[in-house]
């Protein structure tokens, strides 16, 4: 509120904002968080600082922080929950004696602050629950009931190798949905003999494509099947596509899809926790940068990587590669297809729906290619 936001709505903006504070300014905010909850004394609980309730504390906060610079108010929060969280993850580490961290719950989807959580010496691998909020519950839940009433130790046929669990579509539906929802618009249906190949030869001619296919992604982050897609060399891009749909406020970062095979090119995963669902934040590497500009963090090059492997999406990972022979570079820009403060597209209809109310010029419908022809 204090920074002209929208309150549970606004809250994942923060954290895209705090790279343009200085270290300075946010040395000078941090006490006024630190002021208000610490960890207790066994390291491992959370505690109020005085007797002020955390849901009362917006006094204090607008004492603290009126007329302070907005990315410095976003800059300090962020230091504090990565302070906090680094510290808890530690005491967690030294009291169980177990290297090896699961987490879960709203706050692990700061990926900056899981970056960090896995860079700590004290952890030998880390998880970040895909979607990780209150949505996941169920996940764990039924988890916990199989493995109860199994008795099984045998953990490894829960394994969570993709989260495509959403609904899907067929051609016949595609065809349906074009016959009554395109009359009167002036576009150009194509039916390419592959889809996925046609893909790659759009998007390396620096095209930007909406795509939906397949069973949608659970969760949070938008992994290929409901995406908008582009080159991410060019970043000039990322304003073609705010100004064509997203409207996302300047200082928030596209994310990049990366090809397994080449991954390395593009980012250091010394602990091998190969990244697929956009949990974790990573340092761009300098000599593969250029490749994803646009997809990257500007002020601190940090990227918020999907690792796209043949196992969890073969048709994504066939473009992908695809991709990489047309242009030598196996990453490409992946942002959420939907309108400014809606919800991801889902069905045919919708991707058609949003595809007439914005700027985009092409969308891939399954098997189909929707073109807006030039006005």
């Amino acid at each position: 509120m204090l920074l002209g936001m929208q309150p549970w709505e606004h809250e994942y903006k923060v954290m895209g904002l705090a790279p343009y504070a200085s270290s300075e300014r946010i040395d000078e905010l941090l006490p006024v968080f630190e002021g208000l909850l610490r960890l207790g004394k066994d390291g491992l609980s959370f505690e109020r600082v005085g007797e002020l309730s955390m849901n009362y504390c917006y006094e204090v906060l607008r004492e603290g922080l009126q007329a302070r610079r907005f990315d410095a108010i976003a800059g300090a929060v962020q230091r504090f929950t990565e302070d906090i969280l680094t510290d808890w993850v530690r005491a967690c580490v030294k009291r169980t004696g177990n290297t090896h961290v699961v987490c879960g719950g709203g706050v692990f989807m700061n990926v900056k602050a899981n970056m960090l959580l896995a860079d700590l010496p004290e952890v030998s691998s880390i998880y970040f629950m895909p979607s990780a909020s209150d949505e996941s519950l169920s996940v764990g839940a039924s988890l916990y009931r199989y493995y109860e009433l199994t008795g099984s130790t045998d953990h490894e046929a829960s394994t969570i190798t993709n989260i495509y669990w959403g609904g899907d579509f067929i051609d016949s539906d595609v065809r349906t949905v074009i016959q009554t929802r395109l009359n009167g618009y002036d576009c150009e249906i194509l039916e390419p003999g592959d889809i996925d190949i046609f893909l790659a030869e759009e998007l390396s001619q620096d095209k930007i494509y909406a795509r939906c296919t397949g069973r949608m992604e659970w969760g949070a982050r938008a992994l290929g099947n409901r995406s908008i897609l582009s080159s991410a060399t060019d970043a000039a891009i990322v304003d073609s596509i705010n100004s064509a749909i997203k409207m996302r406020d300047f200082w928030m970062p596209f994310a990049p899809s990366i090809l397994e095979e080449s991954s390395s090119l593009y980012f250091d995963d010394p602990k091998n926790l190969n990244p697929q669902f956009m949990t974790m934040a990573y340092r761009a590497k300098p000599e593969g940068y250029d490749h994803l500009a646009a997809a990257s963090h500007r002020r601190d090059r940090t990227i918020r990587p999907q690792v796209v492997t043949c196992l969890t999406n073969p048709s994504y990972h066939k473009l992908l590669t695809r991709f990489e022979k047309l242009t030598g570079r196996g990453v490409i820009l992946n942002t959420s297809f939907n309108l400014h403060g809606h919800p991801i597209v889902y069905t045919p209809s919708d991707a058609l729906s949003v595809f007439l109310q914005s700027g985009l010029e092409n969308l891939a419908l399954g098997n189909f290619v929707i073109r807006k022809r030039s006005r």
